[in-house]
């Protein structure tokens, strides 16, 4: 080599750095793999360049690129070698000529150890075919980030000491530039996921349905944290029900031994790997995974039999629902920032939960009585509209407790909510599936009988007014009921037309002595309901 012919590689040599330098802040990974191995192939004259990316999962070496020679890469690309293999036959002090570049002569028998290797067909010069030459790259921190394996120089000669100092240069600058690439790819997912939680956090306030707010914390743990398996239970009771069909529900006890058993201990809110100690019900099976995705992977970090559990606690650590995660994409358990933008997750959809919960609480209270548990009469009469428009015949009983204030005034209105009570469990277990029990006011109660024409509306009524005296015998004795009834087909109208009409029949069963039943008869005088056996 000339000293301009030297110049000129040093100069080339010079600008590929600065072009490395450059490249993990604007590249992907991917591109920057192929620029460290054409910067080596076109700069330092190797005509064949491997590269070998180290995968923490699966703590092993792949083979993801090959530039050159065309039989190189269809013998080596995307087969694996084992770290420890590697690491334990080859990347040893003796073959070690500069820190981190290690050369193997023909004369070295390790290479008969390695399970996919590619030797060249013998070429003039001193290089032989079984030599070769491996670089290490490293992060910052000194984990693996794969090997470069270099062959066939142009020179045809074993690399001299400036040649090996040149190639540690590039490959340094390639390892910065590939370090650089993933911390960017990671920060990039972490960025992706605080936005995801931002834009979670802005829409807490639009969901109403707590299985709405979990469908979509499903969807940011999906897209944002890349878990394939995502199961999200409800509380209810002693038991966490899941959200989805395809999984069963889960006794509350086995999530709490599940949470003690973690290491370590789980704190309220905040995520738990746990191992094969969780024995809840699993989701029902996907089809099977392809050979490289399945679990058992041997890297230390690697997610094996493990599920992460992320509780989701209200105040005072009360738990509210579950998550439970699985598959994650890149195989590893997660990192601590991921944890952390999981427990925030954790806190907003547990927030959102409390949201939706009280606002339940409170559309309930305000449509329904506190002390019977009816519905109230607020919206009385838009029920009504809205049932004559949409059924065929609707019927009301509107029914009141005889003599109800002599019972407040001999035993007490302790008593007599006792009685309002009975009352309410009275309407219900007489109600159909589709009749609305609502308490009317005071010791007035209305039940709401769609589909039900004149007829089936006075069995109603009379099979109610005689079961009230038994109902109430262990309270009161001799407690009896009065029941006014109208039905659309005799009245007409809608809503208001039906509660007046009943509401005239049941003044007209008061003024025939209680304890009886009268049913409108449209401009008529109400009629009394005949007693006839009640049907059991």
């Amino acid at each position: 080599m000339t000293a301009t012919g030297g110049g000129v590689v040093v100069a080339r040599w010079l600008e590929a750095l600065l072009a490395l330098a450059r490249t993990g802040r604007d590249r992907s990974e991917s591109e920057t793999l192929v620029a460290v191995a054409d910067t080596v192939r076109s700069v330092l004259g190797y005509g064949s360049v491997a590269v070998n990316v180290y995968r923490p999962a699966w703590h092993d070496y792949e083979v993801v690129l090959v530039i050159g020679d065309a039989e190189a890469k269809a013998a080596l690309m995307h087969t694996t070698n084992d770290y420890g293999v590697l690491h334990d036959q080859l990347l040893l002090p003796q073959f070690e000529r500069l820190p981190g570049v290690y050369f193997l002569t023909a004369g070295d028998a390790v290479w008969d150890d390695m399970e996919h290797t590619y030797t060249p067909a013998p070429g003039p010069g001193d290089w032989l075919p079984d030599d070769g030459l491996v670089v290490a790259l490293r992060s910052s921190t000194g984990e693996p980030l794969g090997l470069l394996s270099v062959d066939q120089p142009a020179s045809g000669c074993r690399p001299t000491d400036a040649e090996l100092q040149m190639l540690v240069a590039v490959s340094a600058h390639g390892a910065l530039a590939l370090d650089t690439a993933r911390l960017n790819r990671a920060a990039a997912r972490h960025r992706d996921a605080l936005m995801a939680l931002a834009a979670f956090s802005a829409q807490l306030g639009t969901h109403t349905a707590d299985a709405a707010v979990l469908d979509r914390v499903r969807a940011v743990v999906t897209e944002a944290f890349g878990f394939g398996s995502v199961t999200a239970y409800l509380r209810r009771e002693e038991w966490l029900a899941p959200v989805t069909a395809d999984a069963a529900p889960i006794p509350l006890r086995a999530v709490v031994a599940a949470l003690d058993r973690s290491d370590p201990p789980a704190e309220a809110g905040c995520p738990v790997v746990v191992g094969r100690a969780w024995s809840a019900p699993a989701p029902a099976p996907a089809p099977a995974p392809a050979p490289e995705t399945v679990r058992g992977r041997p890297g230390p970090r690697a997610w094996h039999e493990d599920r992460l559990l992320v509780p989701l606690c209200g105040r005072g650590g009360s738990l509210l629902g579950l998550l439970v995660l699985d598959d994650p994409d890149d195989g590893l358990l997660p990192d601590p920032q991921t944890v952390r933008e999981l427990r925030l997750l954790a806190d907003q959809a547990a927030a959102a939960l409390t949201v939706v919960q009280n606002r339940s609480e409170l559309d309930h209270q305000a449509h329904h009585d506190v002390l019977t548990g009816l519905r109230n009469r607020r919206d009385l009469e838009v029920l009504l509209d809205e049932l004559t428009r949409r059924v065929d015949g609707v019927a009301v009983l509107l029914c009141d407790l005889d003599h109800f204030k002599a019972v407040n005034d001999r035993f007490g209105h302790a008593v007599g909510d006792r009685v309002l009570e009975r009352v309410g469990s009275l309407l219900r277990e007489q109600a159909r599936d589709g009749d609305i029990a609502v308490r009317y006011g005071g010791e007035e109660f209305c039940l709401l009988l769609p589909a039900t024409d004149d007829a089936g509306a006075r069995v109603a009524a009379e099979r109610l007014r005689a079961a009230t005296p038994t109902y109430l015998a262990d309270i009161v004795d001799g407690q009896t009921m009065s029941v006014g009834v109208a039905a659309v087909g005799v009245v007409g109208g809608g809503g208001e037309a039906l509660l007046r009409g009943a509401d005239a029949a049941l003044y007209a069963a008061k003024r025939a002595g209680r304890d009886c039943c009268f049913a409108a008869r449209g401009a008529d005088r109400p009629e009394r309901v005949v007693r006839r056996p009640v049907p059991t």
